[in-house]
């Protein structure tokens, strides 16, 4: 530990190895003590490679762990780092973005999530290599947030558009010919049609009350 070093970055991979093991096995408070462990041997002299990672994975377990402002303070850290290495358009601050905004949805700050998701559509429409599940899924986010600002059209449209992004064509297609599975991602287009489900059922309920007013 006194010479920390190559050592010292060593033990800080191994800890922070360790976090998301823990992480992945469903013990967030045994991964928020690896990667505490871990920023202690990066944070040595000299400063270490990949410490955005770090403070990164440790801002997610706090998240995980419902402690809001200190996973900002890290996850902060973590863009800060990476923004200064790489600029704040570059695709690897992506999953920075994406945390900020499911971060801020957890903590229903609406229009904060919303900003972020929008930043992660931006980045990726320019990703050469672009995933269709990744902006589904910015897309639906913005529709779930435009849903709780109480803008239910607005929140449809994105939905659609998430469902676009995974090649669905509601207009064209019946149920019986969506291949959700083939998606990759069937947890994604299971949330978009639930949501979908609370949009019609909310819209339905808003034009019967404008037919009544009428």
């Amino acid at each position: 530990r006194q010479a920390m070093g190559e050592k010292g970055y060593s033990l800080a991979n191994y800890y922070s190895s360790l976090g998301y093991a823990k992480r992945g096995m469903n013990q967030p408070e045994e991964a928020e003590n690896a990667y505490r462990k871990s920023l202690e041997y990066y944070l040595g002299p000299p400063v270490f490679r990949q410490i955005d990672k770090s403070y990164y994975n440790y801002s997610v377990t706090l998240f995980y762990n419902k402690k809001f402002e200190e996973g900002l303070k890290y996850l902060n850290k973590a863009y800060e780092v990476r923004k200064e290495a790489h600029g704040e358009d570059s695709h690897l601050l992506l999953n920075i973005y994406e945390e900020y905004g499911e971060a801020y949805k957890e903590a229903e700050k609406w229009t904060e999530a919303k900003r972020y998701f929008e930043k992660c559509i931006k980045i990726e429409e320019k990703n050469p290599q672009k995933l269709a599940t990744r902006m589904a899924a910015f897309k639906s986010s913005i529709g779930e947030i435009e849903r709780n600002l109480k803008h239910p059209r607005t929140a449809l449209t994105y939905q659609e558009e998430a469902l676009a992004e995974l090649g669905f064509d509601l207009s064209a297609s019946s149920m019986d010919e969506l291949d959700i599975i083939g998606t990759g991602r069937p947890d994604l287009v299971a949330g978009i049609f639930y949501e979908i489900a609370l949009l019609l059922e909310e819209l339905a309920k808003l034009d019967g009350e404008q037919e009544l007013k009428q």
